[in-house]
């Protein structure tokens, strides 16, 4: 049993490092709390839901086209809205919130209120001794691992991550150097929304989805960056492993919501005497 427990507690993590990753990007390296995140998740959900549920096309298709699409409009956020919020923190959470409202409108008028179910594109399951694990729980997992992979790489082994570091740790002093911080910014943005629309493609066939479920994924997505670290990756893979696994064995031997209570106390001890995460990044 406590395999089964571990196993699910596995697919939960990593599903909440897909979630979160989009959001370490922007509110670790950025700066910038986007209340408007649970949207893109749903946006990327909901495209992937027009490709594959309507337009009949393959899942891969909707994979890309759900990274891409919420990805164009993190850029228009960042061009329109958020480049001229930057240290404002009350006026960011106010307009992104009324981003999010605005987005749940949209899809409403768009697909409805209701509920909508995609059916996974992979079927079978795989038997680990006692426990067994749907095949669709390891293509997340997977999935969640080549995100977080070709993330690291991107940022630590390339010009443009030297770049989006480099704007993160001092804006004026890369500008200075022949950075171009606007569009650092606005590529930075854009692809940590395009990481969270691809996170809401893979959960979409796992969780039902309708335009005003998006802030339910509100609260784990900030627990997750902020319990490992605000501006680690790795610290979002800790975070979604901790919490992803405690719900799961706790809720399996006891209950889901008393689980639940018992994580996000813990979180909030864990927060009050390492208020910067258990992984902090050194700054020069």
């Amino acid at each position: 049993m406590l395999l089964t427990f571990i196993i699910n507690g596995l697919m939960t993590a990593a599903s909440l490092l897909m979630l979160s990753m989009g959001m370490a990007i922007i509110f670790g390296i950025m700066n910038v709390v986007n209340l408007a995140h649970g949207e893109l998740i749903i946006i990327g959900a909901y495209v992937s839901y027009t490709m594959i549920g309507i337009l009949q096309l393959p899942f891969g298709i909707a994979l890309l086209s759900s990274f891409v699409v919420t990805g164009i409009i993190g850029a228009i956020i960042e061009k329109l809205v958020v480049k001229k919020l930057y240290g404002k923190t009350a006026e960011t959470l106010l307009v992104t919130y009324a981003l999010s409202m605005i987005f749940q409108q949209v899809i409403k008028l768009l697909y409805g209120a209701g509920y909508i179910h995609l059916s996974s594109p992979v079927s079978g399951a795989v038997k680990i001794g006692k426990a067994i694990m749907p095949v669709y729980y390891i293509c997340i997992i997977a999935v969640a691992a080549i995100m977080f992979l070709v993330t690291l790489i991107l940022f630590h082994k390339t010009r443009l991550g030297m770049q989006i570091r480099a704007v993160s740790q001092n804006r004026t002093m890369a500008g200075c150097l022949g950075v171009n911080v606007k569009k650092i910014d606005t590529l930075t943005f854009a692809y940590g929304a395009g990481l969270t629309g691809l996170a809401g493609c893979m959960i979409a066939p796992i969780n039902s989805i309708s335009p005003f479920v998006g802030s339910n994924y509100i609260v784990d997505t900030f627990m997750t960056v902020v319990l490992g670290g605000v501006d680690s990756l790795f610290g979002s893979v800790l975070g979604s492993v901790i919490i992803g696994e405690s719900n799961a064995v706790i809720g399996g031997y006891i209950d889901t919501v008393f689980a639940e209570m018992i994580v996000v106390f813990a979180v909030v001890v864990i927060i009050r005497f390492k208020p910067k995460g258990l992984i902090v990044r050194e700054r020069r």
